[in-house]
């Protein structure tokens, strides 16, 4: 997992609408299973629906380049490294119907395949995704999404809430202690 928010639903920065979401990375060579099965939606939809195109140019897909950030804080691409894009919208319209309502969150499993609750799950955790691979055609945006069903956590990572040391810094346990020795 690169990114994500599986507990609590993030804003889409282009939509502005709520929605869960998880970025996975792997290398190309890794992502060729899920690049054939949106092949294979892809083929579906165009025997399907007329309408839809009838090659790549245009279409959203649910995976770009992985980018990392240089020493100089700019983006740049991971050379073989693919980011699948995975998302689950808060709010969905009910079918055949125009009134939306409240998904529910992606569902997380242990490694064991048993729903748990979790307060978070911190960036670097690792686990397999469980999503629906669909293809869409609406007014004005066409293409194959990831719909994120849910998580199952292989590895969780720990928080990272501590800093690499400052020789000769200030230590909240030295300096407290001098403190309440000082008082004492």
């Amino acid at each position: 997992m690169v990114w994500g928010s599986l507990i609590e639903p993030g804003e889409n920065r282009v939509s502005g609408e709520m929605q869960w979401d998880l970025g996975l990375v792997c290398n190309e060579e890794e992502c060729q299973p899920f690049f054939a099965a949106i092949e294979e939606v892809l083929a579906d939809a165009r025997a399907r629906d007329v309408r839809f195109p009838r090659d790549n140019k245009g279409l959203l897909l649910p995976f770009q380049p992985a980018m990392k950030k240089n020493e100089a804080g700019e983006l740049e691409p991971l050379e073989g490294m693919v980011t699948l894009k995975l998302k689950r919208k808060r709010m969905v319209k009910r079918r055949g119907g125009s009134e939306r309502i409240q998904n529910t969150p992606p569902r997380i499993y242990d490694s064991d395949g048993k729903l748990v609750q979790v307060a978070e799950i911190p960036r670097g955790s690792k686990g397999k995704a469980v999503y629906d691979l669909y293809a869409y055609n609406t007014a004005g945006s066409k293409g194959v999404a990831m719909g994120l069903q849910g998580f199952q956590i292989v590895e969780l990572a720990e928080r990272g809430e501590s800093l690499p040391p400052i020789e000769g810094g200030w230590r909240a346990e030295t300096e407290l202690d001098q403190l309440l020795q000082a008082g004492a």
